[in-house]
This record gives C-alpha cells, sequence and structure tokens, in this order.
C-alpha cells in the first residue's frame, strides 16, 4: 500500500514541480490513495460478505414458504356406455400446493448465528476506517518528506551555484592580486563539499521515493 501511495505521490510531486495545469493538492492526493488502495477494497469486499451472511443468518429465522402447481392435460377414445359409439374424450386438471415451515426452537443456535454475524459487520467497518486513517496518514507523510527532499535538492543546488561564482571570483581577484591562495583554496574546498551535499541530498530523495 506504501508503495502505491508513493508513486503516486512522487508523480504528484513531479507535476507540481513541472507546473503542468493539474495541480493536486494534499487532501486529493490522499482520497485518491485511500480510494486505490488494496488493502481498503479487501477489507469493502470482506464487509459486504459479512452483510450477505447476516441476511442469510435473518433469513433462516423466518418462515420458509413452498408453492407448487400442477397440470395434467390427457386425450383420447372413449366408448360411450349407451350409444356403444366411439367418441373423443379430452380432460384437464390442476393441481395447486402451498405449504410453510418454521423452526420453533434450535437452542437460540439461528440467533446467536445472527448476533455474530451482526458483530462481524460493526468490526468490519471499524477496521475499513482504521485502514483509510492509517493510508491517509502515510499519504501526507509521504507527501511531506517527499516536497521535503525536493526543497533540500534545490536549496543544495543554490548553494552549490554560489559557491562556484565565489570561486571563480576570487579566482579573477586572485589574478589581480586582490586575494591569496589560501582565500581560494579555501572557496575551493567549500564548492567540494557544496557539490557533495548537492549529490548526498539528490540521493536521500531517491532514497525517500524508493523507500517509500
Amino acid at each position: 500500500m506504501r508503495k502505491v501511495a508513493c508513486i503516486f505521490i512522487f508523480l504528484t510531486v513531479t507535476m507540481m514541480l513541472c507546473s503542468q495545469t493539474k495541480i493536486w493538492t494534499l487532501e486529493e492526493c490522499m482520497e485518491y490513495a485511500v480510494r486505490n488502495n488494496m488493502r481498503v477494497s479487501s477489507q469493502e469486499t470482506r464487509n459486504r460478505n459479512y452483510t450477505q451472511n447476516y441476511r442469510e443468518a435473518i433469513a433462516k429465522l423466518l418462515p420458509s414458504v413452498k408453492a407448487n402447481v400442477n397440470t395434467n392435460l390427457s386425450f383420447g377414445r372413449g366408448l360411450d356406455s349407451e350409444t356403444n359409439i366411439y367418441t373423443d374424450v379430452n380432460s384437464f386438471s390442476n393441481t395447486y400446493e402451498i405449504s410453510s415451515g418454521l423452526v420453533l426452537f434450535d437452542g437460540l443456535t439461528g440467533i446467536t448465528r445472527a448476533r455474530m454475524q451482526k458483530v462481524s459487520i460493526l468490526l468490519g467497518k471499524q477496521q475499513l476506517q482504521e485502514i483509510k486513517d492509517i493510508t491517509a496518514y502515510e499519504t501526507m507523510e509521504t507527501f511531506f518528506n517527499t516536497v521535503f527532499c525536493y526543497e533540500m535538492v534545490d536549496l543544495a543546488g543554490q548553494q552549490w551555484q554560489e559557491s562556484i561564482q565565489n570561486l571563480q571570483r576570487t579566482k579573477r581577484m586572485e589574478e589581480l592580486g586582490l586575494k591569496s591562495s589560501p582565500d581560494v583554496a579555501e572557496l575551493a574546498a567549500k564548492e567540494v563539499a557544496d557539490s557533495y551535499n548537492l549529490t548526498r541530498q539528490k540521493n536521500l530523495l531517491k532514497i525517500s521515493r524508493v523507500s517509500s
């Protein structure tokens, strides 16, 4: 779940930094992560099963009704006893049947089963809300961590560019006799340190994206 959420967050932040038309807010990111989370979908499926089981348990407590209809049609020829002449004989008959049944006592098994299914429904709703809350929190955490890493990379880049400019300026002043070689060496060391810091911040951003 965290991996899916972070992939989405990374794409969202990328779109924000690239000034795309659609800018996702934190709330939109959280809602999207919750809607597309596999754990949320799985829990929703379990909750539907709990509801169906509860309905079936309640149905078993109600009287059962059965109805049946039979139709019989016969035809042929028969001998008329009065006229001693063969005549066509057709007959048609219907039978209707209806029955019902009710369990008077089963040791409260049916009622207990219905109550257990009701408890499962309530627990399922609570578990679903907890999963949604955790997903939203993890999405928010990932969002801010990713934005923070991007800001640190941007800041480190600015510092490195400033160090390069200062080093170039100092080298020029050394050529003019306004600065000494130790001054140049000091700024050169700072430029190397700032370059290393930029690389480090980029690596931290990559680690943040991968580990999320």
